[in-house]
C-alpha cells in the first residue's frame, strides 16, 4: 500500500510539470497580435490596420505610374467620411494614365486622358452606384484597350468605352489626394496592376475581406501580380511598404495610422477587426450561454 501511495504521488508531481510546461509553450508560441517585425529600415506593421486622411494628407509614389498607361486595375478600400465636393481617391492627372475620384453625390468616377496632365482632352467613366458613407467599399477601376470596368464591393457596377486613350505622365502616384482635395476617409489595401484582373479575382478579393481574411487578401493580391501594393499597415512613421518591394511610397501631412482595416458589414453582427485583443478592468466578462 505504502509503494502504490508514493508511486501516486511521484505520477501527479510529473504530469504537474508536464502541465506547467505545456502551458509555457504554448503561451510563448502565439503571439497576442498580428505585428509583423520590420526589416532593417521598414516601420512596423499590423496586419488589417489602415490609414485615415484628413484631406491634407496622401502617399506619394514616384515610378510607379509608367506601368500604368496600357491595361491596368486599380484598387482600394475606403470609409469615406463625408461626400461635400469631388476628392480624389487615387491617381496620377486625368488626361494620363487615370486618376479617381468620389464626387459629391457619393458615385465614382474614373478619367484617363492624352495630354500627360491635368487638361483636355480625357474621357470618364461614372459609376452607377454609390458608395456608403462611414463604410467599407471596395472600388476596382480594370482597363483592357479602350474599354473600361468598374466594379464596387465586388459587382460590375459599370462599363464604358473610353474613347480617348491614356497618355504616359511625369506624375507619381499619388494615395489620398491629388489635383484637387484630398479624400477625408480611412483607406486601405491599395493595389495597381499592369493588367485588367477578371471579374472573379475581383470578387475573389472582396469575398477574402467579406470573410475578414486579411492574410488570405494578401495572399491573393500577391498572387494576381501587382506592380504596386500597399496595405497601410503601418503604425507609424513616413513610409508606406510596398508589397512588391518595388514602389516604395512617402506619407505627407499628418496621416491617422493605426486605424482599424477594411471590414464588410453583417446586418446584426459587429465589426471586427484581425489582430485586436480586448482589455478587461476587472468588473469586466463575456458571459456565453449553452456552452
Amino acid at each position: 500500500m505504502n509503494v502504490q501511495a508514493a508511486f501516486g504521488r511521484h505520477l501527479v508531481a510529473v504530469l504537474s510539470v508536464f502541465a506547467l510546461l505545456l502551458a509555457y509553450l504554448v503561451t510563448t508560441a502565439l503571439p497576442t497580435q498580428a505585428v509583423e517585425d520590420p526589416e532593417p529600415g521598414e516601420p512596423e506593421v499590423t496586419l488589417g490596420q489602415s490609414v485615415g486622411f484628413s484631406g491634407d494628407d496622401d502617399v506619394v509614389v514616384p515610378g510607379v505610374s509608367s506601368e500604368l498607361v496600357g491595361d491596368s486595375t486599380w484598387e482600394l478600400w475606403v470609409k469615406p467620411a463625408n461626400f461635400d465636393r469631388r476628392r480624389v481617391l487615387m491617381g496620377t492627372a486625368y488626361s494620363a494614365e487615370g486618376v479617381l475620384t468620389l464626387e459629391a453625390s457619393g458615385q465614382v468616377k474614373f478619367y484617363q486622358g492624352s495630354e500627360g496632365g491635368n487638361a483636355t482632352p480625357y474621357s470618364v467613366m461614372q459609376s452607377n452606384s454609390s458608395l456608403q458613407v462611414g463604410e467599407w467599399n471596395h472600388v476596382v477601376v480594370t482597363r483592357a484597350g479602350s474599354t473600361a470596368w468598374m466594379f464596387l464591393d465586388g459587382r460590375l457596377d459599370a462599363r464604358r468605352t473610353m474613347t480617348v486613350q491614356p497618355s504616359a505622365s511625369s506624375f507619381p502616384l499619388r494615395i489620398g489626394d491629388g489635383y484637387l482635395t484630398g479624400v477625408v476617409a480611412d483607406v486601405d489595401e491599395v493595389a495597381v496592376y499592369d493588367r485588367a484582373l477578371s471579374a472573379a479575382d475581383v470578387a475573389a478579393h472582396y469575398d477574402l475581406i467579406a470573410g475578414g481574411d486579411h492574410a488570405g487578401y494578401g495572399a491573393k493580391v500577391s498572387g494576381d501580380g501587382p506592380v504596386g501594393h500597399w496595405r497601410l499597415d503601418e503604425n507609424e512613421g513616413a513610409v508606406a511598404v510596398d508589397e512588391t518591394g518595388e514602389f516604395e511610397g512617402q506619407y505627407r501631412g499628418t496621416p491617422d495610422h493605426g486605424q482599424p482595416g477594411a471590414t464588410v458589414s453583417v446586418p446584426g453582427e459587429p465589426e471586427v477587426t484581425l489582430g485586436q485583443s480586448v482589455g478587461f478592468s476587472g468588473d469586466d466578462d463575456v458571459v456565453v450561454p449553452g456552452v
